[in-house]
């Protein structure tokens, strides 16, 4: 016969390895008003532009040989400085 504790640590541990091999997944819908999907299209756009930016840069750093840079420099560079050129104005512009 097994003492209790023992049988207590083995439910633990079968439970941490449930788990941890254990994946959730959500989905959920939305259904946005006019204006709603006006906004998310402007930010969605605002998004793709700026990772494509950084994408084209990281491409050219690899090309060259030179190291990456870490992801606090790249969203300096792509997003912050990005509001100050006048050709990415429009990025300054809340929606």
């Amino acid at each position: 016969m097994l003492c209790l504790p023992f049988l207590n640590s083995i439910v633990v541990v079968a439970d941490q390895w449930y788990n941890y091999t254990m994946k959730s997944r959500y989905q959920y819908r939305i259904y946005p008003t006019t204006e709603q999907q006006t906004k998310l299209a402007k930010l969605f756009g605002c998004c793709r532009v700026v990772w494509n930016d950084a994408l084209a840069h990281c491409i050219e750093l690899y090309k060259s040989g030179e190291k990456k840079l870490s992801n606090s420099q790249l969203q300096k560079k792509f997003i912050t400085q990005a509001k100050k050129m006048v050709e990415r104005e429009w990025l300054r512009i809340g929606f």
